[in-house]
């Protein structure tokens, strides 16, 4: 019986899930690098931050994955402490999450007004999009603090765009604006997400092995 129970779980959330996972597993990734993390960091995190939530949940319908806002607060962090502090800071998290949960705190969350969430998130969305430019344009600039600061960065090395990285980045980003007008069984992001991620892993090979042959020439 209550292998029965588990495999119709399966039957009905397997499609549910694999959206899930293809959308969290490049979002962890960009997320990552906009906290001024690695790939392979965000990567890990992705998967063990989930199966985690996933065992000690309190919920069978909830939804695990990043949280694009903190992303400026952590790269702020990082870049004054370190990224060995940032374990800390999600540890804390937690026990703050916890401690709100116990006290029952969660209720007043009903007289936060919309507008502030709204305007919250739109600033975040703002924040983010700005401190990705670098990356859309191939240009490896440090990490700034600074809004201002990164794009000042930008137009003063637009002379050293990287034209490929451009074109990838158009053909994607309109690949996905033009799949989400198109009514799919499949969401439009899990194939653009494939071919992101499978591109971005020959392009770091193809790199690597460059170095290699002119280091042996």
């Amino acid at each position: 019986m209550k292998r029965d129970i588990f495999l119709d779980k399966i039957k009905f959330n397997w499609k549910s899930a694999l959206t899930v996972a293809m959308v969290t597993l490049p979002l962890s990734i960009a997320i990552s690098v906009a906290s001024g993390g690695t790939p392979t960091q965000g990567v890990i995190t992705s998967i063990w931050a989930t199966f985690m939530a996933g065992i000690f949940g309190g919920s069978h319908y909830n939804i695990l994955g990043v949280a694009g806002a903190l992303t400026t607060i952590l790269l702020s962090f990082s870049l004054e402490y370190g990224f060995e502090f940032l374990p800390i800071i999600a540890i804390f998290s937690g026990i703050i999450v916890l401690l709100i949960y116990l006290l029952k705190f969660e209720k007043y969350l009903v007289y936060v007004p919309s507008s502030v969430m709204y305007g919250f998130a739109g600033g975040v969305a703002i924040q983010i999009a700005i401190t990705q430019i670098n990356d859309a344009l191939g240009l490896s600039l440090p990490k700034t603090e600074s809004i201002l600061h990164s794009l000042e960065q930008t137009f003063s090395n637009l002379d050293k765009v990287n034209l490929l990285s451009l074109l990838i980045f158009l053909i994607t980003f309109s690949t996905l604006f033009i799949l989400k007008k198109i009514k799919s069984p499949i969401p439009g992001v899990i194939p653009v997400s494939i071919f992101g991620i499978l591109f971005g892993i020959y392009a770091n090979i193809s790199e690597d092995l460059n170095k290699v042959v002119i280091s042996l020439e």
